[in-house]
């Protein structure tokens, strides 16, 4: 809300009901109600609509009663009296002619004017659009202008008005209205002449007002006491309030007590006292969680181990269904998560936890804005939860993140895998791109002279590069996943991302060993196009004499072995029964079974990519020996840091967001590497 304190000339004005009345002989008198308290449209420099904070009004004993703000045509002089109900002037015509003629004469004949107050602004407020604030007892929404100090200078009479709730009396002639016998009490008399009117002689609806006045002054300073309610719609709302607080702190304690059945005689008093009390569900729900947390933050034993986040994240994967959980936590840290959470944990309880660990006790999952507190509690600028007493060691961020990376592991490892089996793995420390040399260099050992001198071998001229790059994708547990207290959401959420992140290894991993047309050529001697490449015994049988084939740089034999058989889905049946098969036929007569020299020979890897028509490249035919990785490597995965599988973050997302999102990302590079390494068959007989 911007504040000013620039003086700044205001009138503005409302319609009013003017009634024309006087008493024979007596000079004319006027009552007005100038302003009500309610905001209006002020011209001059003012925009927007304003609203005077009546409680910041200042004025004179008396002010001049002009017509149309004109300060050369007056009608008389007023006394002004500013109180809850707003600015109201009680004063005499003091003219004969004139304005003052103008305004009793069209009194008279029952034009009814309107009142304007005129004065200057001090300090004044805006109200930006949509913004609330409580002025003269009522509550104002802006845009608008509030005036908090305001100077009376002129009160006038105007033809058209602004304020809809004035009005004003003008006592004009005795053909409107007979004498009225004054019936003022002793009180009253002193407060009128005390305002400078003779009490004796006012009358009509000037003496009507002044009353008013005095009364209205009387009970400002004797307050009526209010009733507890107004209207019976709001009888009603309260009794609903007070229904639905029961029901929620009934609800809790329920859920409480299937939870911890033991402690039902405390959870019962706790509910009463909290009902008797008037105590409201979040103050309840708190004392329910320290009343129902069995661990002690100082003492450790093994019946009942201390609260840790190794434990919260035991609970969390146990309660979200990880495969294998008996394998990632040892049996303490189970048996504690089984202690304190017996049915599971919910994600509204995880971090209800974790908000109290961070200090933020007075808070609930029941709306918008508690579920904002509770995230900004538990994801600070500098990744901890800080609370009174020093650090906290359950880090939300941490823990959330902990527990993602176990069920991105898992979904990682279910997609197909089977580019690990044929590729070797290198780790590097950034993102530079690195150079290896081939394998085949001057590196055979020379006998050694009488001398012992040993000579230098030399690399390879052949050079491999690679490179690590970075993959990425976000996603979000929703504000509607943990009003839900959806654990399943969060759940689901890690896995997306880890089965994202294998799809995407397996695209560029495949993607580069598939488009091997100058890899894997005949020039090269490690491609057979041949009509004899089927997989067949026979076909099997004409490779090995193919790969004993290949030679170094200086033509000496590789003397590597093959150790895989990578064949595309459709050839896998036949791949097995080669490499498993005792037996088979060997076609020189019917029911001719002789030993299978190929039996338990390769390690068989199937890939579904090498038939797929999406990669350049693709075969469901084409077979391939490869060399042990570690030996002679046909393609080379480098990972950043040795981090094969990709890593989750949790934060707060966006101001423009509720909920909390995780971010996976994924560093690792692939590039083929030595052509020597294996061969490829066509496979067509």
């Amino acid at each position: 809300m911007a504040k000013s304190n620039t003086q700044w000339d205001l009138t503005f004005s409302a319609p009013i009901n003017l009634q024309a009345e006087s008493e024979q002989g007596k000079r004319p008198t006027f009552a007005i109600e100038a302003y009500t308290g309610v905001p209006m449209q002020a011209g001059g420099d003012f925009r927007m609509p304003i609203v005077v904070d009546l409680a910041g009004v200042k004025a004179s004993k008396s002010v001049p009663v002009l017509l149309d703000h004109d300060t050369t045509q007056i009608v008389g002089q007023g006394v002004p009296s500013v109180n809850d109900a707003g600015i109201q002037i009680a004063g005499t015509v003091t003219g004969d002619s004139g304005a003052s003629a103008t305004v009793t004469t069209h009194a008279k004949n029952g034009f009814s004017w309107q009142a304007s107050i005129g004065g200057n602004v001090g300090k004044r407020e805006t109200l930006d659009a949509g913004k609330r604030s409580i002025v003269n007892g009522r509550e104002v929404i802006g845009p608008l202008v509030i005036a908090r100090e305001f100077h009376l200078r002129e009160v006038s009479f105007v033809a058209i008005g602004a304020d809809g709730a004035t009005s004003a009396a003008v006592a004009a002639s005795a053909l409107f209205e007979p004498e009225r016998k004054n019936t003022m009490n002793e009180q009253e008399r002193k407060w009128i002449a005390a305002k400078g009117f003779d009490p004796d002689t006012v009358t009509g609806p000037a003496l009507e007002y002044l009353r008013a006045a005095f009364a209205a002054e009387q009970t400002e300073k004797k307050p009526e006491k209010k009733a507890d309610f107004n209207s019976l719609d709001e009888v009603f709302a309260a009794s609903k309030l007070e229904r639905e607080r029961r029901e929620q702190i009934t609800r809790i304690c329920a859920e409480a007590l299937r939870d911890c059945p033991h402690l039902d005689s405390e959870l019962e008093l706790m509910a009463r006292k909290a009902i008797d009390g008037n105590a409201s569900p979040n103050t309840f729900e708190l004392d329910v969680l320290r009343a129902t947390r069995p661990y002690s933050k100082t003492a450790v034993s093994r019946s009942k181990p201390e609260m840790s986040a190794t434990v919260l994240e035991a609970a969390l994967c146990r309660s979200m269904n990880l495969g294998d959980v008996e394998k990632t936590f040892d049996d303490r840290t189970l048996e504690a998560a089984d202690r304190h959470f017996r049915s599971g944990i919910g994600l509204q309880q995880f971090l209800l936890l974790a908000a109290r660990e961070a200090g933020c006790d007075s808070v609930s999952m029941r709306g918008n804005g508690d579920i904002r507190q509770v995230l900004k509690a538990l994801f600070r600028d500098d990744d901890r939860n800080v609370k009174a007493g020093g650090f906290s060691t359950l880090s939300t961020p941490s823990i959330l993140s902990n527990v993602a990376n176990k069920f991105v592991r898992e979904a990682f490892d279910f997609v197909e895998s089977s580019w690990r089996a044929i590729t070797a793995i290198r780790s590097v420390s950034d993102f530079k791109q690195i150079t290896s040399h081939s394998l085949t260099g001057d590196l055979t050992y020379e006998k050694l002279g009488a001398g012992g001198e040993i000579k230098h071998g030399n690399l390879g001229e052949t050079t491999y590069n690679n490179k690590a790059d970075t993959y990425a994708k976000m996603l979000a547990i929703t504000r509607q996943d943990i009003i839900n207290d959806d654990l399943g959401a969060f759940a689901a959420v890690p896995r997306r991302l880890g089965r994202g992140a294998a799809l995407q290894i397996n695209k560029v991993f495949w993607t580069e060993f598939l488009d091997n047309s100058a890899f894997f050529t005949s020039g090269r001697g490690n491609y057979d196009d041949g009509t004899d490449t089927a997989l067949t015994a026979a076909g099997m049988d004409a490779a090995l004499v193919f790969w004993n084939a290949l030679t170094d740089p200086d033509g000496n034999p590789m003397g590597s072995t093959p150790r895989i058989l990578l064949v595309p889905p459709g050839q896998w049946y036949k791949a097995m029964a080669l490499m498993s098969s005792g037996t088979f036929n060997n076609g020189a007569t019917a029911n001719n079974a002789v030993d299978n020299p190929f039996a338990g020979m390769f390690q068989v890897v199937k890939s579904q990519y090498l038939a797929n028509s999406s990669f350049t490249g693709y075969s469901a035919l084409a077979w391939y020996l490869l060399a042990d990785p570690m030996d002679v490597p046909v393609i080379e995965t480098a990972f950043l840091g040795g981090r094969q599988e990709p890593v989750i973050d949790t934060a707060e997302p966006d101001f423009n967001q509720l909920g909390i999102q995780m971010r996976g990302y994924h560093d690792f590079g692939v590039a083929l590497q030595e052509y020597r390494g294996g061969c490829k068959f066509k496979g067509e007989n």
